[in-house]
């Protein structure tokens, strides 16, 4: 301590030791300005790349020490997490965490490490999960991922989707993309697209495109090709934006025929459906409404239900 006025044996004073149970001056601030410190901290928008889960990290040490036995040399231990500088408090790290991985990108370059992210029953995972807003993918992932990813990251609304282009040749039997034209649903067919369309409630939908291992020969082709490709996207972007629709809660992830239909039905000028009123109140029958047949009863219950329940027990 520095000293002060000649005197090198100045006490200490109790502002530089604080009792234990004095209440942290941070979190005594409202919600709304930790809130603006976190941003200011933490909001910084950039890519955050996932390459290892910890089980997987452990799981290749072990191979390694099999591998090599004697000369086996521990590479230490588990490399050092992006958010461990966040680990505080249990209070710190729940109110800046979600900041933090609400302005990053996610980053996955296998699909493996993706598939058990969405999976993992780490806490910090769903964690992750359940505030990540942004994410990106540069490999083609099953629709089972995609349904996982929707069930467990409830905040996404960007997501950058990579679809391979070799699928595309023998997607569709007898029909080459850079000749024929596709409908919609011959697109929704195809496996690498289908898989994306099982996305929803997004705002951005970026799509990326693998490699391709044909060859297009003359301008014609490439023409059709990019047509392919802007049809594909338009569709993907176009299912994916539709809202979540929940049920209890929970998000409700429709099929893609359900969604393809309500595409069609959105594109078409809507028509007024009349529907017959029924009757909630029990009305009592005439003589020339009483049921004598099955068909005549059936109709009355599903007109009248209130009506046909008081007739029935009137009956007995």
């Amino acid at each position: 301590m520095a000293a002060s006025g000649g005197n090198d044996n100045m006490s200490p004073t109790p502002r530089d030791y604080a009792p234990a149970t004095t209440p942290d001056i941070f979190f005594t601030l409202p919600p709304e300005i930790r809130d603006m410190i976190y941003n200011l901290a933490y909001g910084d928008r950039r890519r955050v790349k996932i390459t290892w889960l910890r089980k997987d990290w452990e799981a290749e040490e072990q191979k390694r020490k099999w591998r090599e036995r004697e000369d086996f040399e521990p590479k230490g231990d588990y490399p050092t997490s992006d958010i461990s500088h966040l680990l505080v408090s249990k209070q710190y790290l729940n109110e800046s965490c979600r900041i933090w991985i609400g302005s990053k990108t996610l980053c996955f370059s296998e699909w493996i490490t993706i598939r058990d992210f969405v999976r993992s029953e780490d806490p910090v995972h769903q964690f992750m999960l359940a505030h990540v807003k942004a994410l990106e993918c540069t490999t083609s992932l099953p629709s089972s991922i995609y349904k996982k990813l929707l069930a467990r990251a409830p905040l996404l609304q960007s997501v950058c989707v990579q679809i391979e282009s070799y699928t595309m040749e023998h997607g569709v039997p007898g029909k080459i993309p850079w000749l024929d034209v596709y409908s919609d649903i011959e697109l929704a067919g195809i496996e690498d697209i289908e898989a994306p369309l099982t996305l929803r409630g997004l705002r951005d939908v970026q799509i990326t495109w693998g490699p391709a291992f044909f060859k297009l020969k003359g301008p014609q082709h490439h023409a059709k090709w990019a047509q392919f490709r802007a049809q594909a996207e338009a569709l993907v972007r176009d299912v994916a934006t539709r809202p979540r629709e929940t049920i209890q809660g929970r998000a409700n992830i429709l099929t893609i025929e359900d969604a393809l239909k309500a595409r069609r039905t959105s594109q078409r000028p809507t028509k007024k459906i009349f529907t017959p009123a029924v009757r909630t109140e029990a009305i009592p029958l005439s003589s020339s409404e009483l049921p004598s047949t099955e068909s005549q009863l059936l109709r009355l219950c599903l007109s009248r239900p209130a009506t046909f329940l008081e007739w029935i027990r009137d009956k007995k």
